[in-house]
């Protein structure tokens, strides 16, 4: 089982309070949202990382030159992003075709 660690739990916390926020307030103008959570979809590939920032605080102790590794691959080609649209377009069509829920 995938457990959340360090940045990738603060950021899925602020990413459900602001959705939780999003509900009330949608809610108060008779709109309908709906949460697609890729926290741990992403999390299963190797590069569905945000960046240097994957880790906690990559810079702390002061070495500003300290090598860590970048990403900028799911941004350049095919990745993550492409898993939560094929999700995404799955749901979409199914539900236009009534096929399951």
């Amino acid at each position: 089982m995938l457990s959340l660690r360090d940045i990738d739990e603060a950021m899925n916390k602020i990413e459900l309070d602001e959705f939780e926020r999003a509900l009330r307030i949608s809610s108060e103008v008779g709109l309908t949202v709906k949460l697609f959570d890729t926290t741990f979809l992403s999390l299963l590939r190797t590069d569905g990382h945000p960046g240097v920032y994957r880790q906690f605080q990559p810079f702390a102790g002061g070495n500003r030159h300290r090598k860590v590794q970048n990403d900028c691959l799911h941004w350049c080609l095919p990745g993550p992003i492409e898993s939560w649209n094929d999700f995404v377009t799955s749901r979409k069509t199914r539900k236009k075709f009534k096929i399951g829920k």
